[in-house]
């Protein structure tokens, strides 16, 4: 497994609220992401696990590689199983985030 450049930098961020609002299935969710942080002076502002400088963009990387939840965990002992989850949800939502195609 690769690791991210982010990963090896140090420094402490902040995250955006907890809360956020979801969309599926014609209802209004409200799913707590409280392992995702955004903060825009980290990783170029990508969606970090917990603040660890481990990009959700790597997490679903290596799970769109095949590797399992338990592998991942494995591979970077900072993460739990629910980090990973969380990144999923996240990167779920984003995928089911309307988009529009340039014309």
């Amino acid at each position: 497994l690769q690791t991210s450049d982010c990963r090896l930098k140090a420094s402490t961020i902040s995250s955006l609220p907890h809360l956020r609002l979801f969309h599926e299935s014609g209802r209004l969710l409200h799913m707590a992401l409280d392992r995702i942080h955004i903060d825009p002076q980290v990783c170029g502002g990508k969606a970090t696990i917990r603040g660890l400088r481990l990009t959700v963009e790597l997490v679903l990387r290596v799970l769109g590689d095949g590797y399992t939840a338990a592998e991942i965990v494995t591979e970077y002992p900072e993460l739990v199983l629910e980090d990973v989850y969380q990144a999923a949800k996240y990167g779920a939502w984003l995928a089911g985030e309307q988009t529009s195609a340039a014309s």
